[in-house]
């Protein structure tokens, strides 16, 4: 189980979830990996908004293309914006089971596919938010540069 944050990591250790860590810098960041996860059964459980529900979905889609991972991304439908797994247990008193049942009832993620898209565009669609910056720093000085 991948969660968003610390907090959100260590209240599921608490429950006794011994295999839950923590993505480091949050939906934003690029998920990394290596041999450790190539073709595991990875669940990510990431805030309720925005940001984590798309950051879930670029991790996903990473994951399967990288790693060949099988991937369930679990939306907590929890009703306030940022409410996470922390909330999850700790606001709405739901169990270890509730998440348990939840991620049982919850199906393998499937990579919407990439369709009529160019080379390029597949690999800017692959890069994390800091990439797609240090690709625009770059193009913006060839420009200048030509």
């Amino acid at each position: 189980i991948v969660t968003e944050g610390e907090k959100d990591m260590l209240i599921a250790k608490s429950l006794g979830i011994k295999n839950a860590v923590a993505k480091v810098g949050g939906a934003k960041t690029y998920m990394l990996g290596g041999l450790n996860i190539q073709d595991k059964n990875i669940i990510l459980i990431y805030d309720c908004d925005e940001w984590g529900r798309q950051g879930a979905i670029n991790d996903a889609v990473a994951l399967q293309n990288r790693f060949n991972c099988k991937v369930k991304v679990i939306d907590l439908g929890l009703p306030n914006k940022g409410e996470d797994l922390h909330d999850y247990f700790m606001k709405y008193n739901h169990t270890k089971q509730d998440l348990y049942d939840l991620i049982k009832a919850t199906p393998e993620f499937v990579a919407p596919p990439d369709i009529n898209l160019s080379r390029v565009e597949k690999f800017v669609k692959s890069l994390s938010t800091e990439e797609l910056d240090e690709l625009t720093k770059i193009i913006k000085k060839e420009k200048q540069d030509v």
